[in-house]
């Protein structure tokens, strides 16, 4: 449609009388404008508009980005336009509007973010020396601006694979939009297990390249479950970004373990009470349990099966000893109040370090037998539909140690401490009804290569004879042995030995190594019994975490990066730290 508009002439006549007086009789002649006509359809200075102004734009357009709008079509008749108003419009409002020297020509909007879902548009009004158009041409089509995602967060924290001592943590993540717009980011929690989604929360607003942070309040978590979580960047018009990649996070809050003297039942009927009312009351926010009772060195002194115990030096007999651990597993079963979801593994822990005829095969015979009494005791007393056994479990466990070789003083016979080990592991294979642990160490053991069999470790006593297939077969060669061992010191050296035994067992086809706990003792540092903060001041999550890193990462101290066989498809499933018990 062409449009037609006469300028706006305030100096233009439109009349010019001349009036001749003569005689009897006056006479009027009408002059019209100057120019009254430049042709069949134009009037001098008359402007017209053929196309109105169009408007053009990346697709979609994002803030940031250019809209440029055409002039439109215009003819002045026999007139130079002077200039021309130009305008841009959001959702019918003017938010500018500028004169323009010369013809209608293009002119650009740079879109921002208060733009993002309105409708923009242009308008165009020329002038010549006559004057303006009417009116506003408004351009034929309008450009809706797109919001664009934010970027995926980054800089997650905890970062993947982190193992911290709390149910409630902070995760955080930088937010980033490539509008320039605030916004926050959106987290959520699922057990890793069965993909159950636990905790959804939204993180502080922050500009765009700020840290958005949410804690998880509330009773949530468990620390002894492993969770794996994601983050989503939320822009200020509720546009999300892609999810991060699923971080896993385990709140590792490890028991207690104790080097036990005391046999008293109803001392140890009480801690086993206080220990379930920690889980049933939540604060101690675990579900399934894994604690040592070190009770000492196995002898025969008393003429029965005992032990010598860790610092009083008392020898209980392993009745005495089955006696109290029954009471801590009842304490425990009472304690929580029916909550049969709480679990406890009571490991009936003894040590490498008596005397030969004590500590080989009879000794973990006789150490088989103490834990079948004990899981006899459990299954046959308690409520009869869910006697004390539905909830507690006692397993054995030897603190295997070649670094201190209290079996094999001067002038032993060669390997008899690392043979008497493997003996007593064949022991209690042979009674015992469950596994036993190994949480001993691996003193000796390379670091940063692959064992050989016929490696020579130990570094304190070398001629005894201990090798890496010893270490190995009292940990996992044997029928019932499985792994839980000290991880002590604080630079990882001895998670990156157990890594380097795990492809030991590999290699050598005796199948792949799965390790059940790690064992710190920071306890036993704040009892003065190592230097706290010192080499071997490992915290329990601390420990944890270089063994699962060393397993399934390669940022153990050495970045070495454990072959697929070794990567463990779930983690250890318990943490403890082991401290002097005194009654």
């Amino acid at each position: 449609m062409v449009h037609v508009a006469r300028a706006n002439r305030s100096s233009a006549k439109r009349v010019l009388a001349v009036a001749f007086v003569t005689g009897a009789f006056v006479a009027t002649v009408l002059i019209t404008p100057r120019a009254t006509a430049a042709g069949p359809n134009c009037f001098v200075g008359q402007i017209t508009n053929s196309v109105a102004p169009n408007l053009s734009a990346p697709n979609p357009t994002y803030p940031g980005q250019t809209i440029t709008s055409s002039g439109g079509t215009w003819t002045s008749c026999n007139e130079p336009f002077t200039g021309f108003y130009k305008q841009w419009i959001r959702n019918g409002v003017v938010l500018s509007e500028t004169f323009v020297a010369g013809s209608p020509i293009s002119f650009t909007y740079t879109a921002g973010v208060a733009d993002i879902g309105t409708q923009l548009r242009s308008a165009v009004k020329p002038c010549n020396p006559d004057g303006c158009y009417s009116s506003f041409v408004v351009s034929s089509n309008q450009i809706t601006p797109a919001d664009r995602a934010p970027a995926v967060p980054a800089n997650l924290a905890p970062a993947d694979g982190v193992n911290a001592d709390s149910t409630n943590p902070t995760l955080s993540a930088t937010f980033s939009d490539p509008d320039g717009q605030s916004g926050w980011v959106t987290y959520t929690i699922w057990r890793a297990s069965d993909g159950v989604v636990v905790a959804t929360g939204n993180g502080t607003a922050v500009p765009t390249g700020g840290i958005s942070s949410w804690t998880v309040t509330g009773d949530l978590l468990d620390a002894d479950s492993e969770y794996d979580w994601s983050a989503v960047g939320v822009d200020s018009y509720g546009v999300s970004s892609a999810p991060t990649g699923a971080a896993r996070y385990r709140p590792t809050r490890g028991t207690i373990s104790y080097y036990a003297d005391s046999t008293d039942p109803s001392f140890w009927y009480g801690a086993g009470q206080d220990l379930g009312q920690q889980v049933l009351t939540r604060a101690l926010k675990l579900k399934r349990l894994f604690v040592i009772l070190d009770w000492g060195a196995q002898t025969r002194d008393t003429g029965a099966w005992g032990t010598r115990t860790p610092d009083d030096y008392s020898l209980p007999t392993n009745e005495a000893i089955r006696r109290a651990a029954s009471q801590f597993g009842k304490g425990f079963y009472e304690g929580t109040g029916g909550a049969h979801w709480a679990h406890l593994r009571i490991v009936l822990g003894t040590n490498n370090a008596g005397l030969i005829q004590d500590s080989g095969y009879a000794g973990g015979a006789a150490w088989g037998q103490l834990v079948n009494q004990t899981n006899s005791w459990f299954q046959n007393n308690g409520p009869t539909q869910w006697p004390f056994s539905q909830q507690v479990l006692a397993q054995g466990a030897n603190d295997i140690e070649s670094g201190i070789d209290y079996c094999n003083p001067v002038g032993k016979p060669w390997r008899q401490c690392p043979d008497t080990a493997r003996a007593w592991a064949d022991g209690y294979t042979a009674t015992g009804n469950v596994a036993f642990f190994n949480y001993g160490d691996c003193a000796g053991c390379p670091d940063n290569r692959l064992p050989q069999s016929g490696d020579r470790i130990g570094p304190l006593n070398p001629d005894a004879g201990w090798q890496v297939s010893d270490v190995w077969y009292v940990s996992w060669g044997a029928q019932d042995a499985w792994p839980a061992p000290e991880i002590y010191r604080t630079d990882g050296t001895q998670a990156a030995q157990w890594e380097r035994i795990a492809e030991y067992s590999h290699g050598r086809q005796y199948g792949d190594m799965r390790f059940t706990a790690s064992l710190s003792q920071h306890g036993s540092c704040l009892e003065d019994k190592c230097a706290v903060g010192g080499s071997v001041d490992n915290l329990a999550r601390a420990a944890y975490g270089q063994l699962w890193r060393a397993l399934n990462r390669s940022d153990d101290r050495y970045n070495h990066a454990a072959p697929s066989y070794v990567i463990q498809t779930t983690r250890p499933k318990f943490s403890t730290d082991i401290r002097h018990y005194y009654p």
